[in-house]
């Protein structure tokens, strides 16, 4: 089994995200008021690619004063899919905006180390 540590930061705004990481290889999950993740996702090209142009903006404005943080990590470039598939997995249960990842566990699996500010994973 791989491990893979993530730094988390956190972040208020989206486009503040996509900035910080426009080009980076990542992780990022959108979470309740308390850090409770509601939907984790994957921007194997960075958040700019991922969001760009006006598609942020639209994510600031639907977040507005929600106090909704997104937290986002790095992650080696080619392994963003098998840990967006592990963290989906473990969160299965709570992750309300994720449709897929839910029913059969990843193939391949990934131990996962969280540093930083991070969400409040239930596992």
């Amino acid at each position: 089994m791989t491990e893979t540590v993530l730094t988390w930061r956190r972040f208020g705004k989206l486009t503040d995200a996509r900035d910080a990481f426009a080009r980076i290889p990542c992780i990022y999950v959108q979470t309740d008021t308390q850090g409770r993740p509601l939907r984790v996702g994957k921007a194997s090209k960075g958040l700019e690619a991922r969001y760009r142009g006006g598609t942020g903006y639209a994510m600031d404005a639907a977040m507005h004063n929600s106090g909704n943080p997104i937290f986002v990590a790095e992650v080696i470039d080619g392994s963003c899919e098998a840990v967006e598939r592990e963290l989906i997995w473990r969160e299965r249960q709570i992750l309300q905006y994720n449709n897929q990842g839910k029913v059969k566990p990843p193939s391949k699996r990934v131990e996962i180390q969280h540093k930083g500010d991070h969400p409040k994973f239930s596992i």
